[in-house]
């Protein structure tokens, strides 16, 4: 993962500044907070909230924060919290897999751009809901598949 270089999309709608920050949401604090690790450290990345059903990820996850970007992430368990906030730009996705097609949709959805953790959805008619949505909504969608 590049950062949140990633997420930099000619089409934003917003004009984008070598200044500009990019508030993201992490959402799964098991392989996110590797995630976290790559994008905190990023000038350009703005970690708002961290999302995990499991209190102890997720007070982990905000101290994974807390220590690599000097900022104290909201924590929330509830990820459409996240998306109800019209200042994120964009969701990372490492929840477990069955929540990965369901969470980018509902991204899209909500106006946010997603990174979104390997394998991309259950099924073919999952991945073809995630593009629909993403190209209703233009919003660039990646899919990791390193590791």
């Amino acid at each position: 993962v590049a950062g949140c270089a990633t997420f930099q999309h000619p089409k934003r709608a917003r004009a984008a500044s070598s200044n500009e920050k990019i508030v993201v949401g992490v959402m799964g604090l098991g392989r996110g907070k590797g995630l976290i690790q790559s994008f905190a450290p990023s000038e350009n990345c703005h970690i708002e909230y961290v999302c995990d059903v499991d209190s102890r990820r997720l007070a982990e996850g905000a101290s994974l924060v807390t220590n690599l970007a000097g900022n104290n992430p909201q924590q929330v368990v509830d990820v459409r919290k996240i998306l109800d906030d019209k200042k994120v730009d964009a969701l990372v996705i490492a929840a477990p897999d069955h929540w990965h097609a369901p969470a980018t949709i509902m991204a899209c959805n909500a106006g946010k751009h997603v990174y979104c953790e390997k394998p991309t959805s259950h099924n073919p008619q999952e991945g073809e809901w995630m593009i629909e949505a993403a190209r209703k909504h233009n919003r660039v969608v990646q899919i990791g598949t390193q590791r």
